[in-house]
């Protein structure tokens, strides 16, 4: 599995849609998610693990309560 798929996994049960870095819907809230891979721990010159930096934003009219949504 990608990591892409991995975080739609995660946050499509929530709800409102996901999009990877732009979002060209019309749903009014919506999750956009990023994420960059970075090499890590290494060892003999070479990186023995990737890190994953993921950001996720949820996007509400300001008049909406998420609060619920976001615990």
């Amino acid at each position: 599995m990608s990591m892409e798929s991995n975080i739609r996994d995660a946050v499509e049960p929530l709800g409102p849609p996901c999009a990877a870095n732009i979002y060209t819907g019309s749903a009014e809230t919506y999750f956009v998610f990023n994420y960059q891979v970075i090499p890590d721990n290494f060892a003999d010159n070479e990186p023995q693990h990737e890190r994953y930096l993921v950001q996720l934003h949820l996007y509400a009219p300001h008049t909406q309560n998420t609060e619920s949504l976001r615990k």
